[in-house]
C-alpha cells in the first residue's frame, strides 16, 4: 500500500536508506550517496513536517519510500527541458528507494504510478526527477515507464561532489487518472499471449487472470491444488501491488476450475487473502486451462 508517512513509519523509512548507503560503503550498490551528507534522518523528519513523504507498506514493513512535491532543485534551470510548463504545473520525485530485501518485486514501478496518480490528482501536467548517472537500475527503470531523458547535469547536487544528475522528464494529462493504462508487474509471470497483466481505467484495475506459474521458472509451481492456488493469489498481490492496490481494493474475482471437487481446498486458501469484506465472486467449472493449469483468477479491483 503506498500513502503518506506517518511518524510512527521514520525509523523503517531510516532502515531503507541506511540499508543502501552500507551497500554503497561495500561496494554492492551505485546509488552515488554519501552517509553522513545525503540523504539524512533529518531530511526525512523535515520531509514529514512538511506533508511531502509517501512510502510503500507490504508484508507489515516500510519497502520503500520517496519525497514528492513541486520543489524543483537549482540544477534543474540547467536541463533542456522539452516539456515546457509553469513551476505549479510541475511535480518532482525525489529520493525514491526501495529495501534491498523487497527489491525485485514491482515496487519502484509501482511507486512510480503512485507519484503520477498523485501529480494527475493534484492538477499536474508535467512530471520531472533526476538520478546519479552511476544509478544503473535507476537508468533501466523510468525509461521502460515512459520517461524522456533529457540530459545531464554535471554539477554539486545536495552537497555531494562531481554528480552527472540525469534528468528526466515525462507529460500527464490533466484527465489522466481517467485514462486507459497498461498495468505491467514486473515480477508477475510473463504473459502467454497478446494480452497485459492488467488494465486501469480511472479508478477501476481488471485483471487478465492468473494461473499458478511461477516467474522464476515459466512452469506451473506444482501439480497439486493446494500449490497452484497459491501461486495464482501471489501473482495477482503482484499484480495489484504494481497498481498501487492490495486485496483489500478488490470488488469482484472469477475463479475457473478444470474440476469443482477442489472448490473446497480452494476456498480455504482464498479465504486466507479476503478474511472480511470479501468481494462479490462468481466460480465455474471448464474443460480446460492454459498449461494444464487446474485454477486461473481473474480480479476487479476500485480505489
Amino acid at each position: 500500500m503506498f500513502r503518506e508517512a506517518t511518524a510512527a513509519d521514520l525509523d523503517g523509512v531510516w532502515a531503507i536508506y541506511d540499508a543502501i548507503l552500507t551497500g554503497e560503503e561495500t561496494g554492492r550498490t551505485h546509488v552515488g550517496w554519501v552517509r553522513g551528507i545525503y540523504p539524512t534522518p533529518d531530511l526525512f523528519r523535515a520531509s514529514l513536517d512538511e506533508g511531502v513523504l509517501f512510502v510503500c507498506e507490504l508484508d507489515g514493513m516500510i519497502a520503500a519510500a520517496a519525497r514528492i512535491n513541486q520543489v524543483q532543485a537549482e540544477e534543474y534551470s540547467r536541463a533542456p527541458w522539452t516539456i515546457l510548463a509553469s513551476p505549479e504545473r510541475v511535480m518532482v520525485l525525489h529520493t525514491m528507494a526501495v529495501h534491498p530485501t523487497m527489491q525485485g518485486r514491482g515496487i519502484a514501478t509501482g511507486f512510480v504510478r503512485f507519484y503520477e496518480q498523485y501529480a494527475a490528482r493534484c492538477g499536474c501536467t508535467c512530471l520531472r526527477l533526476d538520478t546519479n548517472f552511476t544509478n544503473t537500475p535507476g537508468r533501466a527503470l523510468y525509461p521502460k515507464l515512459g520517461y524522456h531523458e533529457v540530459g545531464v547535469v554535471p554539477c554539486t547536487f545536495n552537497g555531494i561532489e562531481g554528480v552527472d544528475l540525469l534528468c528526466y522528464e515525462k507529460s500527464i494529462r490533466k484527465d489522466a487518472v481517467d485514462m486507459k493504462t497498461i498495468v505491467t508487474a514486473e515480477q508477475a509471470p510473463a504473459a502467454l499471449g497478446p494480452y497485459s497483466h492488467a488494465v486501469a481505467v480511472g479508478d477501476l484495475l481488471y485483471t487478465s487472470g492468473q494461473i499458478g506459474l511461477d516467474p522464476a521458472t515459466g512452469k506451473l509451481a506444482g501439480d497439486d491444488i493446494q500449490t497452484q492456488t497459491k501461486q495464482v493469489l501471489r501473482n495477482l498481490e503482484r499484480v495489484l501491488t504494481a497498481n498501487n492496490m492490495t486485496f483489500d481494493h478488490v470488488v469482484k474475482t472469477t475463479v475457473f476450475l478444470t474440476d469443482l471437487a477442489d472448490f473446497a481446498t480452494v476456498n480455504d486458501i482464498y479465504a486466507t487473502h479476503f478474511p472480511s469484506n470479501p468481494p462479490a465472486r462468481s466460480c465455474v467449472q471448464v474443460a480446460a486451462l492454459p498449461a494444464g493449469a487446474r485454477i486461473e483468477i481473474e480480479l476487479v479491483a476500485a480505489r
